[in-house]
């Protein structure tokens, strides 16, 4: 709770951001796009952009970066239309085009959780467009353990039936994912407010919608053909994991090492899931140091 609370001071500062909205391909994102440079912030699921709220007005006071977080498709204040399919491919075309739609050639691409595996996708299939690489607490080139393989390929089968989809339409997402997520407030990543921000939108009529649509197309196994892209991977790559993560096998940020040409792992000790927010600070600093880190 101590780095915490160190970076608290960034929160007013996030807040005061001017968001934009962007037209891609026909759904609307909206971002946040501060400061000079080219690094790209991805968030994870069922967060927004608040994710990076600690993190983001230091790298753009202290890196010297410009800065771009965006609420992905379906989250936070983006559109939420029943017409994107969030497969994972098409979810990383959509990601080329958010780029493209900026006029982004050359980006440093910054990740956490649903954002790393999407990012990993990008940086395989085009490494001459990433300088640098961060990837946080993700499933990435794996998948889930525990509970959570349980709930992903469960609320996959569900979603992908038509009487699956009317029993998921009849769960309180919101509540359940706050009751899953307790221990993260506990821990102080996030307050009960912002927590209430991360789910609550799950029990709306749109948003159910959503969430059972997104589980409709969401793969829960793991991914060949990205442990097959890693040796793709030529920037420099910082692989920053929390080492208390119920969610994500540790033996993934140690494959990504083994496998990423110049990937060095940070492990965050003692750090659970959503590592950005419960220890920014530290998170931070690895940043600082891959951010002047000279690119390939």
């Amino acid at each position: 709770r101590a780095d915490n609370k160190m970076a608290h001071s960034g929160y007013s500062t996030f807040a005061a951001f001017e968001e934009k909205n962007i037209d891609v391909n026909g759904s609307i994102i909206n971002y946040i796009d501060v400061g000079t440079g080219v690094p790209t912030v991805l968030h994870g699921y069922p967060q927004s952009k608040m994710m990076w709220r600690h993190i983001a007005p230091a790298l753009v006071t202290q890196a010297n970066v410009r800065v771009i977080v965006p609420d992905w498709f379906g989250w936070g204040k983006s559109s939420k239309s029943l017409e994107v399919n969030p497969e994972f491919n098409q979810e990383v075309t959509r990601l080329t085009a958010f780029l493209d739609a900026l006029g982004l050639e050359k980006i440093n691409l910054i990740t956490h959780d649903y954002g790393g595996l999407l990012g990993l996708g990008f940086t395989e299939l085009y490494p001459e467009r990433v300088l640098r690489f961060s990837i946080s607490n993700s499933r990435a080139q794996g998948t889930f353990c525990g509970y959570f393989w349980y709930i992903a390929t469960v609320a996959g089968y569900l979603a992908r039936r038509s009487w699956g989809r009317w029993l998921l339409s009849l769960l309180p997402h919101g509540g359940v994912h706050r009751l899953f997520m307790r221990k993260f407030v506990a821990n102080g990543s996030f307050d009960r407010n912002l927590l209430k921000g991360y789910t609550d939108w799950m029990s709306t009529p749109e948003g159910k919608e959503w969430f059972i649509h997104f589980f409709k197309h969401y793969e829960t196994p793991a991914r060949p053909e990205l442990v097959a892209g890693l040796s793709k991977v030529k920037c420099p790559t910082f692989v920053i994991y929390g080492d208390k993560d119920d969610y994500i096998p540790w033996a993934t940020p140690i494959e990504l090492e083994a496998k990423i040409p110049n990937a060095k792992l940070f492990r965050i000790a003692g750090a659970d899931h959503f590592v950005c927010e419960e220890r920014p600070g530290e998170v931070l600093g690895h940043l600082l140091v891959l951010l002047n880190t000279p690119a390939e």
